[in-house]
Parts: structure tokens; sequence; C-alpha cells
């Protein structure tokens, strides 16, 4: 078994440590990526938050694509579009 389906299975056994080494290995990533979408630091740690907290509710999330790092990224572009209706919502 790869350590990303490793990971997955922890984080399914509700093992908070695996969680954290999921932060800690693709944080960097996916903060770039949400960055260049909003431009906002504190809507990058809003957009982040949820993503784990998603995550840590439903890790079936992260075996929909082919890869891992694939699951994480997709999941972050619906949570950008998430946080951009409701900042439009917000602003009208």
């Amino acid at each position: 078994m790869n350590n990303d389906l490793l990971l997955i299975q922890e984080i399914k056994n509700r093992k908070k440590e695996a969680l954290h080494q999921l932060y800690n290995r693709y944080e960097t990533l996916l903060y770039r990526l949400v960055y260049s979408a909003v431009k906002d630091p504190h809507a990058c740690e809003s957009i982040l938050t949820e993503l784990f907290k998603e995550i840590w509710h439903s890790p079936d999330l992260l075996v929909k694509e082919r890869t891992l790092s694939l699951s994480l990224c997709k999941q972050c572009v619906k949570n950008i579009k998430k946080h951009s209706q409701n900042s439009e919502k917000i602003s009208s």
C-alpha cells in the first residue's frame, strides 16, 4: 500500500495524526492554488480550513480521483467556487 492510500485509510480510521500529515504534505501546494484564485490570505485560510474539515468528516472525498493530489486540488477548486459564490451574495 502506498503512503497516500495508507494516509487515507488512517483518516478513515479517525486518526488525527494522519490528517496532520496530510495537511503538512499538501498545505503549500493547496495554499498556492487557492491564493492564485482569491488573492486573499484570510480567504485562503478559510477555504483550506473548510477543506480539511470536509476531509475529516468525509474522507471518501479523497478517493474520487486517480491520485490524492488531484482529489485535493479538485476539492479545493470546488471550495474556491463556493467561497466566491458566498462572497458575491454578501456583496450584493
